[in-house]
């Protein structure tokens, strides 16, 4: 559904521009490779292993943050053909994302014995453009998996994602997702 050979998925976000593979197509083994955390070091080439710890394969693999405009933007760029509108939603949802990768890539680290959060700065996430719903019927909406990795500049290593911030701030990127499509529109 996401990484099929017709869906069209392509990497996104620092992540992807740290492992090479950012606006590259995602392939079926690659997305469930970084879903099950398993993730190529940028720096040592070394493959990382983020289930190999004690949540092990209960640890969360991602997110899906889907990003969609009112049925009327769809039907006007889909039913109508105007393929102005369907650019518009693309540069709203890469704003959107790209506003939450800089406020939610946050990773806990412990600091004199305490966790203390810290924005990474850094999130890796597959994007999916789909034109219908479920029924079949005109529906712009953009599937952004964020895989639940943060590359710790610091440290030099793959972390978990903590989703705190994520799941905080997400109505506020769906308002930055509106505004920006009412800008592009």
């Amino acid at each position: 559904y996401y990484a099929n050979e017709k869906s069209g998925a392509t990497w996104q976000g620092a992540g992807a521009k740290l492992l090479g593979i950012e606006g590259k197509e995602v392939s079926a083994q690659d997305f469930g490779a970084a879903l099950q955390g398993e993730m190529r070091n940028p720096v040592t080439g070394e493959i990382q292993n983020l289930a190999d710890n004690p949540r092990g394969d209960r640890r969360r693999n991602g997110y899906d943050f889907t990003v969609a405009p009112p049925k009327s933007v769809s039907i006007v760029g889909l039913a109508l053909g105007d393929q102005r509108v369907v650019d518009a939603h693309l540069k709203a949802n890469a704003v959107a994302m790209k506003w939450l990768e800089e406020h939610a890539s946050v990773i806990r680290v412990k600091e004199d014995g305490r966790n203390v959060k810290i924005n990474a700065g850094n999130l890796l996430w597959a994007t999916v453009l789909h034109q219908t719903n479920r029924e079949n019927e005109p529906q712009i909406h953009s599937h952004n998996v964020i895989i639940a990795v943060v590359f710790d500049q610091i440290t030099e290593k793959w972390r978990s994602l903590t989703n705190d911030e994520l799941l905080k701030l997400r109505a506020t990127a769906d308002k930055v997702y509106r505004n920006e499509l009412a800008i592009e529109l």
